[in-house]
């Protein structure tokens, strides 16, 4: 069984809600007030946010940290 790091599913989560929402990376960015680049490495994972970053993605992805943290950690049932 191959187990994956918080930080693996984040870089998922992110692309598959990014792409749901019909964002492009570049409109997620400016949404958040970030980088276009700084996403492109957090999808790619590259780089980590800050949790004051996943404050601010999840905001401009209309849903809360407290829901991403949940995806990431398998507590919601989808």
């Amino acid at each position: 069984m191959v187990t994956t790091l918080p930080s693996q599913r984040f870089t998922v989560l992110l692309r598959e809600l990014r792409k749901e929402t019909g964002l492009s990376q570049e409109a997620l960015a400016e949404r958040a007030a970030l980088h276009r680049n700084f996403i492109s490495l957090i999808e790619r994972g590259e780089s980590q946010p800050t949790v004051d970053t996943l404050f601010r993605l999840a905001d401009a992805l209309g849903v809360t940290a407290v829901e991403l943290v949940a995806r990431i950690s398998g507590d919601e049932k989808r």
